[in-house]
């Protein structure tokens, strides 16, 4: 059985405006990568944020490297911990970047998001009179 190039002429060979990758579009509409990080349309809405709020590539790059030291001041509180309830004061002491993650996934409640820096899980456990806690988890559990 012979191969067949479904793309002879290169109409639908594209370089994702994102992330740069070349990919093959389903059809001539795509111009971003169709899933990444296993969400579809990812590079697409990254995009989109990143026009919306007027951000340009140096700041692309600064958000990555805030998202790095986020992780590793995660590390440094989780201590080897898989999850851990902290004090809004704890990971401001730490100088957390509150604005520095990868994705943001809806919760249980109405308006409860937990942020995603890489690997971990950053969300709003409670708030009260006595101050506001947050649950950090690592996602990927250790063998």
């Amino acid at each position: 059985m012979r191969e067949i190039d479904m793309d002879p002429r290169g109409e639908y060979m594209r370089e994702c405006p994102y992330c740069k990758l070349q990919f093959t579009a389903s059809h001539m509409n795509r111009d971003y990568c169709p899933s990444k990080n296993g969400k579809k349309d990812w590079c697409k809405n990254r995009y989109k944020r990143l026009v919306r709020k007027g951000e340009t590539d140096y700041d692309v790059i600064q958000n990555q490297t805030n998202i790095r030291l986020n992780v590793k001041k995660i590390i440094r509180i989780l201590n080897g911990d898989n999850e851990k309830i902290v004090s809004h004061k704890t990971l401001y002491d730490s100088d957390f970047n509150f604005d520095a993650y990868t994705i943001t996934t809806p919760r249980h409640k109405i308006n409860h998001f937990a942020v995603m820096v890489d690997d971990y899980s950053v969300e709003l456990y409670t708030r009260n009179e006595k101050g506001t806690y947050y649950k950090i988890r690592h996602l990927v559990l250790k063998n």
